[in-house]
């Protein structure tokens, strides 16, 4: 039993619907199914029935949701706790992140705040999930779909660049279109998977490599582009871990860039403030 399942729990008994649950939590429906039956198993109940009204909780699942409803509240209290007396500040750290000030940042909270933090290596899959279980305590990255309970301060704006090597046979062109890279080999991370949906589906090509932000295998991509075997479209503020790709501009528009968090703490608002600093002297 994790305290994720039990805020799953917890979700689905207030809504009475996996549907609205999931979309609370910003989770596919399929996934909190999961999680709850592996918890049932755990425990040998069942806690919900279904019915052409919905799900309504059992006996069993009524006992659970006091039991629940305990174990939340102690829990919170006891990180509250932790947070008040410990200066450490759990922070998820990409691949890319070591491009976007980070180093600046941290330095700075430390000599002025005296936070102490602590790094926890993270992929681009994982960070909602161990935001939302307290594994960490923020992140810096784009704005996505994320749950009602986590909050998102806006830094900056980061649009979208088009890397390439200087022998690229488009190497002389300007203002790129997205919708002119037919039969290019092209790693393109999720986040601009989904913004751009339509139209990468409509590029002819069956060589579009999707990554993790694209920072889940950077030496593969970048390898490919300094061969001029391929592109490579990435935030702008990620450009620089391509330290000898040629920077292109395209026709794609910005994402929001900034730090999500689900606690407010004292440590959380200077880390945020001090990154308004930075970013805004940029």
């Amino acid at each position: 039993m994790t305290s994720y399942q039990i805020r799953l729990f917890l979700t689905t008994a207030k809504h009475k619907s996996f549907s609205k649950a999931a979309d609370e939590l910003g989770i596919v429906k399929q996934s909190l199914i999961y999680q709850l039956s592996q918890l049932e198993k755990e425990l040998g109940c069942v806690f919900f029935t279904r019915t052409t009204q919905g799900i309504h909780l059992t006996e069993d699942g009524n006992k659970f949701l006091k039991f629940a409803k305990r174990i939340s509240k102690s829990y919170e209290s006891f990180k509250e706790s932790i947070k008040k007396d410990d200066n450490v500040l759990k922070i998820a750290v990409l691949q890319q992140s070591k491009t976007l000030f980070l180093k600046e940042l941290i330095n700075e909270c430390k000599d002025e705040y005296n936070i102490t933090f602590e790094f926890i290596p993270c992929s681009n899959s994982e960070l909602l999930q161990k935001l939302e279980s307290g594994q960490i305590d923020c992140f810096l990255g784009h704005n996505r779909n994320h749950s009602k309970l986590i909050s998102f301060e806006k830094l900056c704006y980061s649009k979208p660049v088009l890397l390439m090597g200087s022998k690229h046979h488009l190497i002389h062109k300007e203002n790129i279109k997205l919708k002119e890279l037919h039969n290019e080999k092209i790693y393109i991370g999720n986040l601009y998977l989904h913004m751009y949906k339509k139209d990468i589906e409509s590029l002819k090509t069956n060589q579009l490599i999707f990554r993790e932000e694209v920072d889940s295998d950077i030496s593969a991509a970048s390898l490919d582009v300094y061969s001029n075997n391929a592109l490579a479209i990435v935030p702008e503020l990620y450009a620089s871990t391509f330290s000898n790709a040629v920077i292109k501009e395209i026709d794609m528009k910005e994402s929001e860039f900034g730090i999500f968090y689900i606690h407010n703490s004292e440590q959380i608002q200077y880390f945020i403030n001090k990154a308004k600093e930075i970013y805004k002297s940029k």
